[in-house]
Order: C-alpha cells, then structure tokens, then sequence
C-alpha cells in the first residue's frame, strides 16, 4: 500500500487490539523500505511471532507499553535485520523466552531494552560479543535463574 515509508510511528492509539488468534496488520509489516516501527502505548494485544521476518531493513524496533506476547526468539527472526538492527526495546510486554542465540548476529546493535517482561533463563557472556552495544536493560523480569548476574565481559 505504502511500499516507500521508512518509518512508521503509532503511538497512543488505544483501542486497536490484535485478537488472540491474530497477528500484528499485514500493513504494519509490507512496507520494504521500512527502517523503524513504534507501536508503542497502543495496548495491543495479542501474540507476535514471525511478523518481522519480512522487514529486513529495521533498524529500530520499538513496543514499549502494550499487552503484545510472543517468543522473543521469533520476534527478532527478522530476515537480515541482524545487520542493520541499531535498536529493540519492548517494556511491559509478556514476552517469553530465553535471550537467543541469534541476538548476538546484531552486529549494529546499540540498544537492547526488555523490561517487565517474561524472559528467562541466564545472561549470557555472549552478549560481550555486541561490540556496538551501549544500552542493556534486563530489569524486572522475574524469571531469570537464581543468582544470575551481568557477565563481567559486559564491563
């Protein structure tokens, strides 16, 4: 429909709503050029999975704020987005999952923010591997085996 926008911003736009069994607009994810997409504080609901395997340019993706559960290994199974994602941030979702191995393909990654989230498991050393990395926010998320700590190869 609209095969040259880079960005896509949709914020606060309450009452759109995925039904359980459905999955983000196919609008919001056929855009070939898109770099960034905000969908923040929309209270969207839902499950994502393979939404973004399509987008193979984002650069930023941002759905701080929504009610939006997945696998967070599927959701950045983002074609070759690995290498050009600079940013993922996702703040009260219930996503699930541990952080995946493919995270650290992210070679521009500069910002990797999952807060008040589901996610389980350790953090991994791995994460030192994101050279490119300045920001890193695990916080709030209650499922993290016991004792787990920042790696110290994260400084």
């Amino acid at each position: 429909m609209w095969p040259d926008f880079r960005v896509v911003v949709c914020l606060s736009t309450r009452g759109i709503g995925i039904s359980p069994d459905e999955q983000l607009p196919t609008s919001c994810h056929s855009f070939s050029l898109q770099e960034t997409l905000d969908i923040s504080d929309n209270s969207l609901t839902g499950t994502l999975s393979t939404e973004f395997a399509l987008m193979n340019r984002l650069q930023n993706l941002i759905i701080d704020g929504n009610e939006l559960k997945g696998r967070l290994e599927q959701i950045l199974d983002c074609g070759e987005c690995s290498s050009t994602m600079v940013r993922f941030r996702s703040r009260h979702n219930p996503l699930e999952g541990s952080i995946p191995e493919r995270l650290f393909e992210f070679s521009q990654l500069t910002a990797f923010q999952i807060s008040r989230s589901d996610i389980s498991g350790t953090i991994s050393t791995e994460l030192g591997l994101l050279t490119t990395l300045q920001s890193l926010d695990l916080s709030l998320n209650p499922f993290f085996v016991p004792g787990t700590t920042i790696p110290t190869e994260l400084g």
